[in-house]
């Protein structure tokens, strides 16, 4: 009898708006994907949920496991419908289920599978830990920021982000998943915010480096307020570097149809630009593969356009 090819693990880290458009550019491919989620979001209906019931934020896990799901649209459209009046504005279904279950089975990481099988999820999603943690940033000028979602409100420069309390564990499952992946790929998001706070914690630092796995990173396409205004592609790759004292990437993804798409004069006048790919730094400073191609979602041009994204990373699996 003929063995079954094995497929590839391929392991996603981030979480906000980010994550879940990776997750669907792989979600119908023949691949073993797992992603992990940050759980430092403290705003919004996450952020209520976690100070009344003291949970690890969902919203960016919901999010995540609506985009490897397998249920019926209308199901994935409850669950993430958010309420707009009476008591509970703001609030997401699904953050409230996923409340409503952590009381149930009072274990998070139960709650993320339960969850998962409500939602026939294909792949794996965890969260980054179970935690209560908050990310802290520290501006040039030596104040410190506390908590996600007022980091990007903040006007002064961020000389470096970090978690509270300093001894947080990830799971056992997320040290596994990177140690046993095959590919692991970081971004496109929020860098401080979303794609920094999943790499910072030390047994994931020491997790990269052991894993054999081919890493690649995915440039944001255009910059963000209060985060990284002004940055070159290079300059996402130093904040890294300065933060885990090595680069842990063999591939840098970026979009390269910047001269076109700045044609969308409409989000500049929200502080934002497509970011400049200076391909002559990223070989001067980084020892890496750069890959460039036309990436732009042409409906949100914020955004990297699903099917382009996915035809291009399972062309690095093949």
């Amino acid at each position: 009898m003929k063995k079954a090819k094995k497929l590839p693990k391929v392991v996603c880290m981030g979480g906000g708006t980010g994550l879940p458009v990776v997750l669907q550019s792989l979600k119908n491919y023949p691949l073993d994907v797992t992603a992990i989620v940050t759980v430092a979001d403290d705003g919004g209906s996450s952020g209520r949920l976690r100070s009344d019931f003291g949970l690890p934020p969902p919203g960016d896990l919901r999010n995540a496991l609506v985009a490897l799901s397998d249920a019926d649209m209308m199901f994935k459209e409850v669950i993430q419908y958010r309420f707009k009046k009476g008591e509970l504005k703001g609030h997401n279904v699904g953050n409230l289920m996923f409340a409503a279950l952590n009381n149930i089975t009072g274990n998070f990481k139960e709650t993320v599978e339960v969850f998962s099988s409500f939602l026939n999820v294909r792949g794996k999603v965890l969260p980054l830990s179970q935690e209560k943690v908050t990310l802290v940033a520290e501006t040039v000028n030596g104040c410190f920021v506390l908590g996600e979602s007022k980091i990007p409100l903040n006007k002064e420069k961020i000389k470096r982000v970090f978690l509270e309390p300093k001894n947080v564990k990830p799971l056992e499952e997320v040290i596994l998943a990177l140690k046993n992946a095959d590919f692991i790929i970081v971004g496109p998001g929020s860098l401080y915010t979303s794609v920094l706070p999943c790499l910072i914690l030390q047994d994931v630092l020491f997790a990269l480096k052991e894993s054999r796995a081919t890493k690649v990173y995915i440039c944001n396409i255009m910059t963000q307020k209060g985060e990284t205004e002004g940055f070159k592609a290079s300059d996402h790759l130093k904040v890294i570097y300065k933060h885990l004292h090595f680069n842990p990437f063999d591939v840098v993804i970026l979009n390269k149809k910047n001269d076109f798409y700045n044609s969308f004069l409409k989000f500049q006048t929200i502080g934002q630009e497509f970011v400049y790919q200076d391909v002559e730094n990223i070989n001067k400073y980084f020892n890496l593969k750069i890959v460039l191609d036309d990436l732009v979602n042409l409906k949100i041009p914020l955004r990297h356009d699903v099917t382009k994204l996915g035809s291009l990373l399972f062309s690095f699996f093949k």
